[in-house]
């Protein structure tokens, strides 16, 4: 109520605008997510200003996801969605971000946007270092989000969705009063349902965030910055056999994740977790895991450095 009255009752303009992750099923949130919410938004937006609508995946089922989007897509003319950089599958947060013009950044925009070193060294704290990891979390553009949105009811405040339909989903998940290992495992799975719906809906491109000119320098960057991309789907992937009890499979996507791309470390980090955790019980699966993953990023010391810890060399 605070947020809907005082974006109704300020006269100030703001280059950016957030709604940060709230509960849906919370009594009051769903109407932070009508259009009549996000119009009063846009009107508040200063020129070349930006909102960001974070989304709980993980409280919201696929349907509540496509009214949103829809929502948002009816409000602002310029829209991408990102993920939050290394979340884990089972929380993992989206980001709708809106514009009233276009907007794409140069290649090295990030080097030239944070020259203060405190600023740099905490981006770097929260693993937020450089502009391939930023534009790295890049999901879809206007197209593929309409796409996958599709055609259909927005959310209003005369026909509030997202009010009714978020507490039946909450209320649906705690359905078993029992607790039981096989209704944890379900209660996993069912979190990880929209964003494989997510995954298979968006094939983000470069070009969608970043304008890539003729230079050797900018079309570089777009390379590495498209096999960032697809190692971070492979990763996200990964998590979902994980989650599915597809644990080979899992580390596969793990392992091509880290083969895929030098600069996105998740899946090398979960694999070293991996042989880490297996070095007792089967030191010689341990020692297969870290040399494949020397071999599919050399750059990177760790696989040797904990083969000579745990003393698996031959």
């Amino acid at each position: 109520a605070d947020a809907r009255r005082y974006i109704r009752a300020t006269q100030r303009k703001y280059d950016v605008i957030i709604a940060d992750l709230f509960h849906p099923s919370r009594d009051g949130s769903g109407s932070l997510y009508t259009l009549e919410h996000f119009l009063a938004v846009r009107e508040r937006l200063a020129p070349g200003g930006l909102f960001c609508q974070w989304l709980p995946l993980y409280q919201l089922d696929t349907e509540m996801t496509k009214v949103i989007i829809r929502t948002f897509l009816e409000t602002f003319p310029y829209v991408r969605a990102y993920y939050q950089p290394h979340s884990d599958i089972s929380t993992l947060p989206l980001a709708l971000v809106g514009t009233l013009q276009p907007v794409t950044y140069p290649h090295d925009w990030f080097r030239q946007r944070v020259r203060e070193p405190s600023l740099l060294r905490a981006l770097a704290d929260v693993n937020l270092s450089d502009e391939v990891i930023l534009f790295g979390a890049l999901a879809a553009g206007r197209e593929e989000l309409a796409a996958f949105a599709g055609a259909g009811p927005l959310n209003t405040d005369d026909r509030p969705r997202i009010t009714f339909e978020a507490p039946r989903y909450t209320y649906e998940k705690r359905r078993p009063l029992r607790v039981s290992f096989q209704a944890v495992v379900e209660t996993l799975r069912s979190q990880v349902t929209l964003p494989e719906a997510l995954l298979d809906a968006f094939h983000p491109h470069p070009s969608e965030v970043v304008a890539v000119d003729g230079s050797q320098a900018a079309q570089d960057f777009a390379q590495r910055l498209t096999r960032y991309l697809a190692a971070r789907n492979l990763f996200l992937s990964g998590g979902i056999l994980d989650l599915n009890g597809q644990k080979t499979k899992a580390r596969d996507a793990y392992l091509a994740s880290a083969q895929t791309s030098h600069d996105f470390l998740s899946g090398y980090a979960m694999l070293l977790e991996h042989a880490r955790h297996q070095a007792d019980s089967d030191p010689a699966g341990a020692r297969e895991i870290l040399l494949k993953l020397e071999s599919a990023n050399p750059s990177r010391l760790e696989a040797r450095a904990l083969l000579n810890t745990l003393r698996l060399e031959k």
